[in-house]
């Protein structure tokens, strides 16, 4: 799973949207509950999956990239952390080099950025089709299917899905969903995450007879097994 941290929404949207593919998954907030290493650490420990790649946007505040970093590799030292820079905002030399990431990207010039970004995206995070069991998912929600059949989803249905194909070990929590699949909507609630979900076991009701994501007491939601 690749995901994107970044403290400035404004500026992770922009990111995102003009560099990055839309199936990207975005936790864009002030993090005003990280303020500590040992904060960071116990944010990332909720996430179902540890992330193959996460890139971190370092551009406006070193310090969030440092300790993003530090926490993601401390929780799963696989991970591949990329970090953004804005090489005239980081002449101090002390943030020349992050000590915990494996690659940093310079946002200057911004012509240079995107293909300097995608050459160190693991090939396996470009994936164009994620597939779970009787579920597949395409790289829009165009081309979304269960059991074989057309699955007319929304956006933002997809995304809720493909976030729960990419972690099938255990529930997700709404928090989770709504955090990174709507990161960018500024009134998005857990009540519309909901909403979505009774939304998609509607439409694969039609399908199968079944609901196609169960909801866990005090856990969160995560696919059914059983189609």
């Amino acid at each position: 799973m690749l995901i994107f941290f970044s403290p400035s929404r404004e500026k992770a949207v922009f990111i995102k949207r003009m560099m990055l593919s839309s199936d990207v998954f975005a936790y864009q907030t002030s993090f005003p509950d990280l303020d500590s290493i040992r904060g960071i650490g116990e944010h990332m420990s909720a996430l179902p999956s540890p992330p193959t790649t996460a890139i971190i946007d370092a551009t406006e505040n070193v310090d969030f990239g440092e300790k993003i970093c530090r926490a993601l590799k401390d929780k799963n030292p696989q991970t591949k952390c990329i970090v953004i820079i804005d090489k005239e905002n980081h002449t101090d030399s002390r943030f020349k080099y992050f000590a915990s990431s494996d690659a940093e990207v310079s946002i200057e010039p911004l012509s240079d950025f995107a293909p300097s970004l995608k050459c160190h995206l693991p090939e396996n995070d470009a994936v164009n089709v994620h597939e779970y069991k009787y579920l597949k998912l395409g790289k829009g929600r165009t081309d979304d299917f269960l059991l074989g059949y057309k699955l007319d989803l929304t956006e933002s249905e997809h995304r809720i899905l493909l976030f729960l194909c990419q972690n099938t070990d255990e529930a997700v929590s709404q928090h989770l969903i709504l955090g990174f699949c709507f990161s960018e909507a500024y009134r998005m609630t857990e009540t519309n995450v909901r909403t979505h979900v009774s939304s998609i076991n509607k439409k694969a009701k039609a399908i199968s007879g079944r609901k196609l994501i169960l909801a866990e007491r005090n856990k969160g939601y995560i696919l059914n097994e059983y189609m």
